[in-house]
């Protein structure tokens, strides 16, 4: 008999692996221990795949639920999270993106992900000193025209040009602005929330 460490271990991977170890004692009845098992697996990876779709709002509206879904799957085999609180869980998604070869004929994709994974961060964390990256692509205009109660025309051009992205907190408040240059810092154009 295993103690309860190696029985813990061998049974996270399991579910990881989706594989039961024979020595594990996973009792046979009207379901197989591979069955028992395959329970766990396929929960824990469906409460990865909606953690990543909660955060991720705007990449799985781009490229639809199935698309998503296998995508978030391929991340989820070979990221596992490393904090307990799943808002936490997706900091590499956007180079994973980037990588994807599916996601390449879509090469805005990953720098929209790297912005909503820092709009993500920027709400739990206080507090949030601000963040700012560059994009050659109008991803706050993509971001913006995804947005469930936009009301204006929806097409992006994306030869529009990008710029820099700055994303910050203020009394509590999450918002972002874009920048033609970095220098402009915050004082010279307007929030956007």
């Amino acid at each position: 008999m295993l103690a309860l460490r190696e029985t813990q271990t061998q049974f996270a991977s399991g579910i990881l692996s989706g594989n039961t170890p024979d020595d594990l004692g996973i009792v046979a009845d009207w379901l197989q221990p591979m069955q028992r098992l395959n329970i766990y697996h396929v929960h824990y990876q469906a409460t990865l795949r909606d953690a990543l779709a909660l955060t991720f709002t705007v990449v799985m509206r781009l490229v639809g639920d199935g698309f998503f879904n296998s995508m978030a799957d391929m991340f989820t085999a070979v990221h596992l999270p490393t904090q307990p609180c799943l808002a936490e869980y997706g900091e590499v998604f956007p180079d994973f993106i980037a990588e994807y070869e599916p996601a390449r004929s879509l090469p805005y994709l990953s720098d929209v992900a790297l912005f909503e994974w820092v709009l993500n961060i920027a709400a739990q964390q206080t507090p949030f000193e601000g963040v700012s990256f560059h994009s050659p692509y109008p991803i706050g205009q993509i971001w913006k025209t995804n947005q469930p109660d936009y009301t204006g025309d929806d097409i992006v051009d994306l030869d529009s040009g990008g710029g820099w992205f700055v994303i910050q907190k203020i009394d509590g408040v999450v918002g972002w602005q874009r920048l033609d240059v970095p220098e402009d810092a915050l004082d010279k154009k307007e929030t956007q929330q």
